[in-house]
């Protein structure tokens, strides 16, 4: 075969092929318009959420301690050297002359003194008339005040039977009457003390 066919047909054959490959560029679309036309095959990954915080618990209040109550004192220990059967002299015998002072002016019982109260002269006293008539008897119970000199002071009626007949008589008897004072270390004092007054018919 002759070079210049060969020659030729090879230009020819690659004028055809340069024809080709432009043919195809052009009909190939853009990116840009590849992504506007086609379905987009991208997405959007959502972002993680977010941690859930957990709530720190409260603490829980602690219970109030009760107070106790403090011990009873051992009375049985402090006690037991203390005779509990001591009068009340004894008691208060080394004490009447520094604490107690003057106590003539103190009203006592009879159970306070040394030496109680008691009559040296009872003259009788007026018998009520009805009474008498009727053949009425009774008791009168009487808490006096004796003062340090012997004499009366104040009376007050206790008890009465029957009562409304003899209380009148009963504080006129015991008015007149005159008692040996109560003692209190070896002193007269004022003190009280019930005084029994009886009526009875002869």
């Amino acid at each position: 075969m002759p070079r210049a066919l060969i020659g030729f047909l090879s230009m020819a054959g690659g004028g055809v092929a340069t024809l080709g490959i432009l043919l195809l560029l052009n009909s190939i679309p853009p990116d840009d318009e590849a992504k506007e036309e086609g379905p987009s095959t991208a997405f959007e990954v959502p972002p993680p959420p977010p941690p859930k915080v957990k709530p720190k618990p409260k603490p829980k209040p602690k219970p109030r301690q009760r107070m106790k109550a403090p011990p009873a004192p051992m009375l049985s220990a402090s006690l037991s050297g203390l005779d509990l059967g001591l009068s009340a002299q004894a008691l208060l015998g080394d004490m009447a002359g520094g604490l107690l002072g003057d106590t003539s002016g103190v009203v006592m019982t009879e159970d306070a003194v040394d030496v109680p109260p008691r009559p040296l002269s009872r003259p009788a006293g007026p018998y009520p008339t009805r009474a008498r008539s009727r053949g009425v008897t009774g008791r009168v119970l009487l808490r006096v005040l004796v003062k340090p000199d012997g004499s009366v002071g104040s009376m007050k009626v206790e008890s009465a039977e029957p009562p409304g007949v003899f209380e009148e008589a009963a504080l006129e008897t015991v008015a007149q009457w005159t008692f040996e004072p109560g003692r209190y270390h070896g002193t007269p004092v004022p003190a009280t003390i019930r005084v029994p007054v009886r009526f009875e018919l002869d």
